[in-house]
């Protein structure tokens, strides 16, 4: 079996030290929450980390991006994935950004679907940490379109539900 996060207490906090909060997950190689930060103008910086003890630090160089950006972050390694990598929709048609997990290496685009139209990834992404889809990441654009993403970041068609998922 797979090791689990259990929380037993939470706590609220803030930091005034991020506007424009959006998208928010846990980094396990960081130990930290990773947040995307400063919509709609994504500068000075797009990406977080926040600590326990609400200190906010730049994660990489990555800015500029003006849509909602959500996150999801590897939680274990599984599918060829690498615990602690981070990926999010980069505001493009059917474009997907890859992070490595000390926030260092940015690709982008790491995926572009194929054809046109395929609406954005602001969202509904999630890296399949159960093994039911080989490790992979699973992710809906705003036109509704589902797809499967290997770690080689081949993707696939699974479905079209024609809404956005958030």
């Amino acid at each position: 079996a797979s090791p689990r996060i259990k929380y037993d207490v939470f706590s609220a906090f803030s930091s005034n030290l991020i506007t424009g909060a959006i998208g928010i997950d846990y980094s396990p190689t960081l130990q930290n929450l990773v947040l995307t930060a400063n919509y709609p103008s994504g500068y000075p910086a797009n990406l977080y980390t926040l600590s326990a003890d609400q200190v906010a630090r730049p994660y990489s160089s990555l800015s500029g991006f003006t849509e909602e950006l959500k996150i999801a972050v590897v939680k274990e390694n599984l599918g060829g994935f690498k615990q602690g990598e981070l990926f999010l929709g980069n505001g493009n048609d059917g474009e997907i950004v890859k992070v490595s997990s000390d926030g260092r290496s940015v690709t982008n685009p790491w995926v572009s679907l194929p054809g046109d139209n395929n609406g954005i990834f602001r969202g509904s992404l999630v890296h399949d940490n159960t093994g039911v889809f080989n490790g992979d990441l699973i992710g809906v654009t705003t036109n509704g379109q589902v797809w499967r993403i290997n770690s080689l970041g081949e993707p696939t068609y699974l479905a079209g539900l024609g809404t956005h998922l958030e």
